[in-house]
């Protein structure tokens, strides 16, 4: 661990030296800020959106629809995370010699 600005910072889990604008399959997890539950709740088995999980799922459904080179294989909302398994084909990605461009994401050397 080390620490910036006063606060430790966990190690990143990131594979070192591996290009993530390749094209695979990534499980992700994006939590909401301190796991508040934001996004519904869980009634009888079942995930109820409140309207900010309405909007979450609205924007995660648009993020496919405005970065071709990204499809959902699969996605779960629950109250404070969303668990998804998203594609990139990079053959969508504009590659150069030895920058990938990600389309207003960060660029990766290679």
């Amino acid at each position: 661990m080390s620490m910036f600005k006063d606060k430790y910072l966990i190690e990143s889990s990131r594979l070192k030296n591996w290009n993530y604008a390749s094209g695979e399959h990534y499980f992700i997890t994006i939590c909401t800020k301190s796991r508040e539950c934001l996004f519904g709740e869980i009634t009888n088995g079942l995930m109820e959106l409140s309207d900010m999980g309405q909007i979450a799922l609205r924007q995660w459904n648009e993020s496919f629809n405005i970065r071709k080179e990204l499809s959902c294989d699969w996605f779960v909302m629950m109250p404070d995370h969303i668990h998804g398994i998203i594609v990139i084909n990079d053959k969508l990605i504009n590659t150069h010699d030895t920058i990938v461009e990600t389309h207003g994401r960060t660029s990766l050397q290679n």
